[in-house]
């Protein structure tokens, strides 16, 4: 409320999370908005989750990680948004 110009969303890796009304009542009431990228459809399932990263970080101009490790899907997230020379802010 104190930063109307931000949103909260909820970008889907999965289309599934939406197949229960709790579960898409939940994300509606939660949420400002429930983005379930193209791209996350494409290629094999188990790498959903890397291409929704990666739909995210192009669709951002800031990102906010909390990274404590030197491997892993968020490091290769983070290494992803350095290269295309986003500001990242790391919690940790």
């Amino acid at each position: 409320k104190e930063f109307p110009h931000i949103k909260v969303c909820y970008i889907l890796a999965y289309r599934t999370l939406l197949n229960t009304e709790m579960s898409q009542n939940y994300l509606e009431d939660t949420y400002d908005d429930i983005i379930y990228p193209e791209i996350a459809e494409q290629g094999y399932p188990k790498f959903a989750i890397m291409r929704r990263n990666q739909y995210i970080i192009e669709n951002s101009d800031v990102i906010v990680c909390y990274l404590t490790g030197q491997r892993g899907g968020a490091l290769k997230a983070v290494k992803f948004a350095e290269k295309l020379k986003k500001k990242i802010i790391n919690l940790v």
